[in-house]
């Protein structure tokens, strides 16, 4: 897969990448949580993009997207690196989301980590007080499954 193949992609199978990317491990309500993190933001045009392509493809948002990313390399063919039934189950929540058959589960979330690098900040920031990052910074509006949600932007 290279980026300019992304960026020519049919938005609804870019958005089933985008979550299979990004939380294929996760269950149901945690894939759903990732998808309205997206959505949140194409209904919230800011810095982050302004329609649903944009949002997705904007560069150094989601991980999966990111050339550098193991996770990038895996995008070509989806079922083989984990199941036809996780790559379906990414796609209905893709159309789900997408036509807003699907409601936000996020309160309202626009950015999220994963729980396990919310740890390592936390433990981080006792050893280093001074330690800077926005997710050490805000009030998390959910956690569901694996990641932390938070809604830097208000509206």
């Amino acid at each position: 897969m290279i980026r300019e193949e992304l960026e020519r992609m049919e938005t609804i199978r870019l958005f089933g990448l985008l979550i299979w990317g990004e939380a294929r491990g996760e269950p149901v309500e945690g894939q759903i949580a990732v998808a309205c993190v997206a959505r949140n933001r194409w209904q919230r045009p800011r810095w982050w993009g302004k329609n649903p392509r944009s949002v997705m493809l904007q560069e150094r948002q989601f991980s999966a997207f990111n050339p550098e990313d193991a996770n990038f390399a895996l995008l070509d063919h989806p079922a083989e690196h984990s199941s036809e039934q996780v790559w379906q189950q990414c796609m209905w929540i893709a159309e789900g989301v997408y036509f807003e058959r699907i409601m936000d589960n996020t309160g309202g979330a626009d950015h999220y980590v994963t729980s396990w690098l919310m740890k390592q900040l936390q433990e981080r920031a006792i050893q280093e007080p001074n330690l800077k990052h926005w997710a050490l910074e805000r009030e998390p509006t959910g956690r569901i499954a694996r990641h932390v949600f938070f809604r830097l932007e208000s509206d």
